[in-house]
């Protein structure tokens, strides 16, 4: 008796091409994870290979800003704005903390770490900024990871990343504007978009979402 409606569920080819399809789905949406993963990664890369007088607080900073201002001008002014005024301003300023942290204490750890240094006080300080690095991140992570999560969340979620890299870039606004920046080059610039274009605001669209529309037994997978 019960097995019997259970067979003709499975078997009905409406149901099985809705299965199909959200397999489809998930399959692109697990790619899109992917490929966002590796455009975050290949910031690390790309700042251990930037130019000299490229310093850590300048390629935070301007991956910050550039990243942002790309996430919330992709979704509009309007809706942009309508949709942070729903977000909690607490909740909204520890991700931008967070991410500052992160930002500055991920190339920080890029330049001692990766550029094969010897000087025993930076070589100190990369492990150490590593360490704050990969905390702050999770702790942005945690802040975020509701709003990238929601199915129905709209624009909600890249807001919440867009304000919070933005937001991040001002914070540290004091600290850059007091530190050295190279002279304009074209090899700088190339840098300093990519970071700010590419392997942030594209890098996050991708992962939001990805992840808000995975299953969770797909994401855990």
């Amino acid at each position: 008796m019960f097995f019997g409606p259970l067979v003709r569920s499975l078997t009905n080819p409406k149901n099985a091409a809705i299965a199909s399809r959200v397999k489809t789905m998930n399959s692109r949406r697990s790619l899109a994870v992917i490929a966002a993963a590796l455009l975050l990664t290949s910031a690390g890369w790309v700042g251990d290979a930037s130019p000299a007088g490229l310093t850590p607080i300048a390629l935070a900073e301007t991956r910050l800003l550039l990243g942002g201002a790309a996430l919330l001008l992709r979704i509009g002014p309007r809706p942009a704005w309508s949709a942070m005024q729903g977000l909690p301003s607490r909740s909204l300023l520890l991700a931008a903390l967070a991410m500052a942290v992160f930002q500055w204490g991920f190339f920080v750890a890029v330049g001692a770490l990766g550029s094969g240094t010897v000087i025993p006080l930076t070589t100190a300080i990369g492990p150490v900024a590593a360490i704050a690095s990969g905390i702050a991140y999770a702790v942005y992570a945690a802040v975020t990871a509701e709003g990238n999560r929601a199915p129905k969340a709209g624009p909600r979620g890249l807001v919440t990343t867009g304000g919070a890299l933005t937001g991040a870039g001002v914070l540290l606004a004091p600290v850059a504007l007091r530190s050295s920046w190279p002279a304009t080059t074209a090899r700088s610039l190339a840098t300093l978009l990519y970071l700010g274009c590419v392997a942030a605001a594209l890098a996050y669209a991708l992962f939001a979402s990805g992840l808000r529309a995975l299953t969770a037994d797909r994401a855990l997978g």
